[in-house]
């Protein structure tokens, strides 16, 4: 969704009250993502110092906020989500109980719900921007269910859907 922008469109902030920059919201999609996997991990933060006082919530809606470059940017989540999806891989063949399933399901949607959010945001700023209409792609962590009652919902390759009431495992 970011990588056609230019510099400028990445950093542009729209004139309303809550207006902040693709950028921001792209880099802080990967700060936090990187914050919750850090949580869960002995690995430390992929985040610089200056990373983290960028993408923090206490710039949420400051358009003034000073922020790298798009490739930094992008660099960045290209390496957090990395890093996310072996350890989710890992952490979801590791489950023996319910409680177990039950972590790793919570981490997943939070992670997965917070990407949503932003992605809305970077959508209408690419909107306000003129650009054509982008379909989000896929996120590399789920695809979108386009039959779902409620959209959008998610649903994990291989994994549990379900339909009517009814429940579902999928090889």
């Amino acid at each position: 969704m970011v990588r056609h922008l230019s510099q400028g469109e990445l950093l542009w902030v729209p004139r309303r009250r809550d207006g902040v920059s693709v950028s921001y919201h792209f880099g802080h999609i990967a700060l936090v993502e990187d914050e919750l996997v850090s949580q869960s991990t002995p690995d430390v933060l992929i985040a610089s110092a200056d990373l983290r006082q960028s993408f923090g919530a206490h710039n949420a809606n400051n358009g003034a906020a000073r922020l790298p470059s798009g490739d930094v940017i992008i660099d960045y989540m290209q390496r957090v989500r990395e890093r996310t999806l072996g350890f989710v891989a890992v952490r979801f063949r590791a489950i023996r109980d319910a409680p177990q399933a039950v972590d790793a399901a919570e981490l997943f949607r939070r992670i997965v719900n917070h990407e949503y959010m932003h992605t809305k945001y970077i959508r209408r700023i690419c909107r306000e921007l003129g650009k054509p209409e982008v379909e989000a792609p896929p996120s590399q962590l789920v695809i979108a269910d386009a039959d779902a009652l409620a959209g959008p919902q998610y649903r994990l390759e291989g994994w549990t859907a379900t339909t009517g009431g009814a429940s579902t495992t999928s090889p």
